[in-house]
């Protein structure tokens, strides 16, 4: 009886286990879930376990070797949301700048994603840019203050002369300025033309014939009837040589080209002015501000199409390396005897820091000149050359241009335009831009650099090197000489 009773307890004891065990593993496997050895939705294996390292990930994703990038090239897609990256198919950090952060720091540029690693990487520190009034960000990422003129000389500034001017050495963004002095001038294209016989008849100098480009030679002209019998006409661009060289004690024209900024990307300003120099390579003083615009670096100078000779433009400079190229201005500048006005104009070149100062190398000007600024131009009257009535215009000596009438009491004469044929395919006459009749005119020009100024002390600008006669609020000079406005003679007190 005894031996019953136990053997009845055990199963008891037996059943009473198994039966929370039973419903233990029922709780479990309700619903699917990793590890019940069934591949249910979202899963990619099922083991039977939660153990990683046998194919089967605990979370029952398909292990795959590292490098398995299942034939993708680095780059490409391997598998849902990821790209294979030496050899391995990873989760990408970013695909696109779109999925990096955006910076909520001025100084500092949005985040980028690095396409070598798929990884978003911190924005460029924005140094020396504009962050606010007065402001400008420093190395660090800062925005700090920073005011030019002030005679400190702060983050950003390379000079501080204790007044926001140009033209002074110190320019309006405290850099200091280098100053370029036009020394050479070429007119490449077009050329200039004038009929070399003449005769009189019935009271009139009748052109015979015989038309040449006096250009860069020097030419005759022959007439019959009249004294002298050959005149000597100089070259157009030995006039300009002679304006530019120093000849006995003066230089007739002294272009200066000025530039706070040399070699790096971006617009920066430029400044043209007529001067007057005591020297080719020096010792300027400036007088009118005939440009103030930007130049542009890394644009490279074209010829426009259709606008000049094939002959006549091969000797144009081709600014090919660190080009720069200013954007359009009216330019009014002295040519010799002759003012001419020039719109759309650019100053053109490269810069070149291959010596002990920087220069320009490759100089070219373009500028377009209308047929009634050429009128406007009497080549007689620039040349010293009297005449009772008439004018003999820039005009007329251009290709297509109109004709001018010159005489006195006994002779008169109607000169006509004409040209000399070039080979090949020459543009001749006239141009049309935007509604006008004109040339676009093509000059190479060489320059040389100017001494820099010395600023001593940048915290005391009232005194030594840093007194600016230039300043308006000097009660001893209130006139500003570089305020083309302000109704005074320019050329009083300003530095080259």
């Amino acid at each position: 009886m005894k031996i019953m009773l136990c053997k009845w307890r055990g199963l008891l004891l037996l059943s009473i286990f198994v039966s929370l065990v039973a419903c233990g593993d029922e709780d479990i496997s309700e619903g699917p879930y990793c590890g019940n050895g069934i591949v249910d939705t979202e899963e990619e294996c099922d083991d039977g376990n939660n153990i990683d390292g046998d194919g089967c990930s605990a979370d029952c994703r398909i292990e795959r070797e590292p490098d398995a990038c299942e034939g993708a090239a680095d780059g490409e897609a391997c598998d849902e949301g990821k790209v294979c990256l030496d050899g391995a198919c990873i989760v990408p950090g970013c695909l696109s700048n779109e999925d990096c952060e955006v910076s909520e720091n001025v100084c500092i540029g949005d985040s980028v994603c690095d396409l070598a690693s798929f990884e978003c990487v911190e924005g460029e520190i924005l140094v020396g840019e504009e962050c606010g009034e007065a402001s400008v960000c420093n190395d660090e990422g800062a925005c700090v203050v920073s005011i030019c003129g002030n005679g400190q000389l702060e983050f950003g500034e390379s000079c501080d002369d204790g007044n926001a001017d140009a033209g002074d050495g110190c320019s309006s963004r405290c850099r200091i300025e280098t100053s370029f002095r036009v020394s050479q001038m070429t007119l490449v294209d077009p050329h200039v033309f004038v009929m070399n016989n003449v005769s009189v008849a019935e009271g009139k100098l009748v052109p015979s014939g015989g038309c040449v480009d006096f250009t860069h030679d020097e030419r005759a002209l022959n007439s019959e009837g009249v004294t002298p019998k050959a005149l000597s006409v100089a070259s157009a661009n030995s006039l300009i040589e002679y304006a530019l060289s120093e000849v006995g004690d003066r230089i007739r024209l002294s272009p200066i080209v000025i530039v706070d900024e040399i070699g790096l990307a971006g617009n920066h300003p430029l400044l043209a002015y007529t001067a007057t120099c005591a020297a080719v390579d020096g010792e300027c003083e400036l007088e009118e501000r005939v440009v103030d615009t930007l130049y542009t670096k890394g644009k490279c100078f074209e010829i426009l199409d259709g606008t000049a000779s094939e002959e006549w433009i091969e000797e144009l400079n081709a600014p090919s390396t660190s080009c720069f190229e200013s954007h359009e201005v009216t330019l009014t500048m002295g040519l010799g005897p002759a003012t001419v006005k020039l719109e759309h104009a650019v100053i053109a070149g490269e810069w070149d820091a291959s010596g002990d100062a920087p220069a320009i190398a490759q100089g070219v000007m373009r500028g377009f000149l209308t047929v009634e600024a050429a009128e406007e131009i009497d080549v007689l009257a620039a040349l010293g050359v009297s005449v009772p009535t008439g004018s003999l215009t820039l005009a007329t000596l251009l290709p297509g241009g109109p004709s001018s009438e010159i005489g006195d009491d006994a002779l008169s004469a109607t000169i006509e335009s004409c040209f000399a044929p070039a080979t090949g395919e020459p543009h001749f006459g006239l141009d049309e831009h935007e509604g006008k009749s004109g040339w676009w005119v093509y000059f190479n020009y060489q320059t040389h650099t100017l001494p820099a100024p010395v600023f001593e002390d940048e915290t005391d600008p009232g005194e030594g090197e840093n007194e600016d006669p230039e300043n308006p609020e000097d009660p001893e000079n209130p006139e500003d000489p570089e305020n083309p406005d302000d109704g005074t003679e320019p050329g009083e007190g300003g530095e080259g």
